[in-house]
């Protein structure tokens, strides 16, 4: 085995290794090991099933008559396209493994070609994807048999706990064994019918094969393109900009080629011709000297324009020297004079009041419904304008934390809609902006827009189907008992989990939209809980992942009914051309619409037989179920590290610099806190507390300086303890 200096040197070193090793030590040596290669497969060339020529001497002769270098065809992985069910009346064809770019563009854009008077193409070769395998010991599909663990294997014939090819008839004079025999009924032992496990008309077989779909290929990743100012990039256009009559001028059109791609291909061509190669100064600039008197090796003649590039060359004739600048872009060019828009307080965008509940909020808006509707002659009661945002805001600023508002709307429903001066004030505003507007407007107002919740299910409280108690009294008891904020628990996002298959036997569930982390871990890892002298706990809520949906038009699975693109809907009962609900029996005296009768015979769109096309024992319906499985849910990004030089991380550094004896050290563990949840929950604490904020210089330099003697009502981060709840 030999090592080369570089990596990119071992095909360099696969063409002249065996030539070298036979001339020190005097026996012939191949090669074992091969790098990539490309797959073509020749097509046209003379041959039968029966007589295969040699694989060695058709490269030989491909080589030899399209002017190839003899290393450019692997021998070794080359292979002829036969096996058992390959057509013997269609000659057959050869793969050829390729192992340069130049020789597989020669082959394939230069066909048909011509070899002894056969007229032969060359083409990409294409695998079918990769099938599911069936195991050949359980029976199942998806895994080989290499991979099954299961201890005793499974008959394909009779399904019984022995191996197939063990397989033996029960009759003493049967002599056939591993296969079947007309003295008994085989048994399937996937879906227990009369036929063999691999058969393909096995329902349960045709389902795993629909649930395990045949994996892709993984495609080589593309070249990525260097930066403006790495010596890649300009060794890339030192190349580009070789003069057309110069040494290195490529002859063939190179802008598809990727920078790296053509780096290398240069370095092999200067190698091949015994040619200095790109080299870097230590100041980043880069250079190809060549000797004078070289001549360029003949090729093809095409056009192909100079790039004109700022570079450094050497040529025999003459020395330029220029530095590469990088070119300006379009994003810098913009940002030259580029002013910050306004606030506008009524966008045209869709904004709270029309999107979804779970959505985030683009710039923090929060949405209030009054108590009832403001009629015409209450007008005068309603605030508007410059003049209802200066009401607003005077009455925030008195209140702790503080916020301000930059927005007012009402909407076409009635609604009032704030948004706060920065994003992350909507639960300031959300928690404060009833009572304010209460106070000017003399109604009281609800909250319908609510930030990101955790929903946590409540177990245990004692309550019955039949009469279930009201969620905001219990969500007051709760909060009461366990010492919480009121606002902690969002009673309109917060609901009992009952439906048409809750079973009546077990108490119901609870489920409580948690607005802040705290509270979910104040609730969560202090179980259990007693409340009234019930003993109760809390758990994450999980749901059940999203199960594919069966149009309603077409009845096929996979997609919903307000997404299917058939024009004429398919009955569900009979599979005629026409809606579900408007079916009717041919029978005149029957009365009966959209349902079934006893007077027609049902036949199901998807697999023919005789049922609804929603039934759940539909083989068609299984299969398309098992080939769309269930979508998992998004899950919400983590928050992702702040730079190292970023005020936030500084910021965040600061905080946890903080000694354990001085005013803000966290009493908590704060390992696992990322940097933006640090800083704001500090903010916050500071806010409460009436203490300064942390300021960032002009220089970048973060500071947060407390007064001397400046005392908190609260712990910053205090530690998760016991609540005092009379248990």
């Amino acid at each position: 085995m030999l090592t080369p200096l570089l990596p990119d040197q071992w095909d360099i070193l696969a063409k002249h290794g065996p030539a070298v090793l036979e001339h020190h030590m005097g026996k012939k040596f191949s090669v074992l090991t091969h790098g990539p290669t490309k797959d073509v497969v020749l097509h046209g060339w003379g041959a039968t099933h029966d007589a295969l020529p040699n694989v060695g001497n058709v490269c030989a002769k491909v080589t030899t008559a399209l002017g190839l270098d003899p290393y450019d065809i692997v021998v070794d992985k080359s292979r002829w396209l036969v096996g058992k069910n390959t057509n013997p009346n269609r000659p057959p064809l050869l793969l050829l493994a390729i192992s340069t770019n130049e020789a597989v563009e020669k082959l394939l854009y230069q066909n048909p070609h011509w070899i002894e008077g056969k007229k032969i193409a060359f083409k990409v070769f294409s695998s079918d994807p990769t099938i599911p395998n069936q195991c050949a010991r359980c029976w199942k599909v998806g895994h080989p048999t290499w991979r099954c663990g299961v201890k005793t294997p499974v008959c394909g014939l009779c399904s019984d706990g022995h191996a197939t090819t063990s397989h033996r008839c029960h009759q003493p004079l049967c002599n056939i064994v591993g296969d079947k025999c007309p003295h008994f009924t085989m048994q399937c032992p996937n879906c227990q019918d009369a036929h063999e496990a691999w058969d393909r008309k096995c329902v349960e077989r045709q389902i795993q094969k629909a649930a395990n779909p045949p994996k892709k290929r993984a495609q080589t990743p593309a070249p990525q393109t260097a930066a403006v100012d790495s010596p890649l990039r300009k060794a890339a256009d030192l190349i580009r900009s070789i003069p057309k009559d110069r040494l290195g001028h490529p002859s063939r059109d190179i802008s598809k080629y990727k920078d790296l791609e053509l780096v290398k291909k240069f370095r092999l061509w200067a190698l091949f011709n015994e040619l200095p190669l790109i080299v870097t100064s230590p100041t980043g600039d880069v250079s190809c000297g060549q000797p004078a008197g070289q001549k360029k090796k003949p090729t093809p003649p095409k056009e192909s324009p100079p790039k004109e590039t700022s570079v450094t060359t050497i040529t025999p004739e003459a020395t330029v020297t220029t530095q590469i600048q990088p070119a300006a872009s379009y994003a810098a060019a913009a940002s030259k004079g580029a002013r910050t828009p306004k606030f506008n307080p009524s966008p045209k965008i869709p904004s709270a009041y029309r999107k979804k509940v779970r959505d985030p909020l683009t710039h923090g808006e929060v949405l209030f419904a009054p108590e009832s509707p403001f009629g015409r002659d209450d007008n005068n009661g309603t605030i508007d304008g410059q003049n209802g945002l200066n009401l607003i805001n005077g009455s925030l600023k008195d209140l702790t934390p503080t916020c301000s508002v930059k927005g007012l709307r009402w909407t076409s429903r009635g609604n009032l809609m704030l948004t706060p001066q920065l994003p992350d004030q909507w639960d300031i505003l959300a928690k404060h902006g009833p009572a304010v507007l209460e106070h000017h407007m003399g109604k009281k107002f609800s909250v319908l827009t609510h930030g990101p919740t955790k929903d946590v299910v409540l177990h245990g409280w004692g309550a019955s189907h039949d009469a279930l108690p009201n969620i905001g009294n219990v969500c007051a008891k709760v909060t009461t008992a366990l010492g919480l904020d009121p606002y902690d628990i969002v009673v309109d996002k917060s609901r009992w989990l009952v439906g048409k298959n809750t079973n009546p036997n077990r108490p119901p569930l609870l489920l409580l939209a948690i607005s802040t982390d705290e509270a979910a871990e104040k609730l969560l890892y202090q179980n259990p809980h007693w409340i009234e002298g019930k003993k109760i706990a809390f758990k994450v809520f999980s749901s059940d992942p999203t199960i594919p949906n069966q149009c309603a038009r077409c009845w096929k699975v996979g997609h919903p009914t307000w997404r299917c693109g058939v024009k004429t809907p398919v009955c569900g009962l009979c599979s005629d051309g026409h809606a579900t609900t408007s079916h009717r029996c041919h029978q005149p005296l029957c009365n009966i619409v959209g349902d079934k009768c006893p007077h027609f015979t049902m036949q199901c769109p998807n697999c023919q037989d005789a049922h609804k096309a929603w039934d759940r024992k539909c083989v068609e319906r299984q299969i398309q179920k098992a080939a769309n499985p269930p979508k998992k849910r998004a899950q919400t990004p983590a928050p992702q590290t702040a730079a190292v030089d970023s005020p936030l991380r500084k910021a965040a550094d600061l905080i946890r610099s903080i000694p354990k004896d001085r005013l803000g050290y966290p009493s908590r563990d704060i390992l696992r806190y990322k940097d933006l949840e640090l800083v704001k929950k500090f903010r916050l604490w500071a806010l409460f507390n009436e203490l300064p904020l942390i300021v960032t210089s002009p220089t970048g330099e973060v500071s947060w300086s407390p007064p001397p003697g400046a005392t908190a009502k609260t712990l910053f981060l205090p530690p998760i303890g016991p609540v005092p709840n009379g248990a």
